[in-house]
């Protein structure tokens, strides 16, 4: 089973805790582009639970989405997911539930350490006995002790700048170069 800072619907959400084995299989396939503005993914998952026990359900949960971002300005991003999931228990408990989840989002960077962002989020189960919807708005502000750059890494700078060079003809260019200038 797998852990995350953020729930997920549709994950490992609503397990009984047992002290008995369970296999635990998980496939993910994700796809994205990532242009010089806009980015763009598509998703899918597929995971099932076997516990090893007649009192706890196997649960098989498939699904995928899709999202969409957009560098407005340097400092100012936007962005919206869709996602779709079926979750199917099977054992002592037999029921399906579908999971469906929008969500729009803005970053803005406030300052090289600091920024702003906005979530507007929709959550709605149905075919289930708990159906229900839900709608989120979060505003967080994000501070990094770092500045946020995109530049790349020093080490990866350093590796674009060295000078590749064939033969001795490095060595000549630099002796040229040191020389005092005023010198026949």
């Amino acid at each position: 089973m797998g852990q995350d800072l953020q729930p997920i619907l549709g994950g490992v959400t609503n397990v009984q805790v047992s002290g008995d084995p369970i296999q635990f299989d998980l496939a993910l396939v994700t796809l994205n582009w990532d242009g010089a503005r806009t980015s763009t993914g598509l998703f899918a998952s597929w995971s099932n639970e076997d516990p090893d026990s007649t009192a706890l359900v196997d649960r098989e949960i498939y699904g995928g989405g899709a999202r969409i971002g957009r560098r407005l300005t340097d400092s100012v991003r936007i962005g919206a997911m869709a996602s779709y999931y079926t979750e199917v228990w099977t054992g002592p408990i037999e029921q399906t539930q579908d999971d469906v989840s929008l969500s729009l989002d803005l970053q803005v960077q406030l300052s090289p350490k600091t920024s702003l962002l906005a979530y507007l989020e929709r959550y709605s189960r149905s075919s289930s006995p708990a159906d229900f919807d839900e709608n989120r708005l979060m505003v967080l502000i994000r501070y990094t002790p770092q500045a946020v750059s995109r530049e790349l890494p020093s080490f990866y700078e350093r590796r674009l700048n060295r000078r590749f060079v064939v033969g001795g003809e490095a060595d000549q260019a630099q002796g040229a170069d040191s020389e005092p200038r005023g010198n026949p």
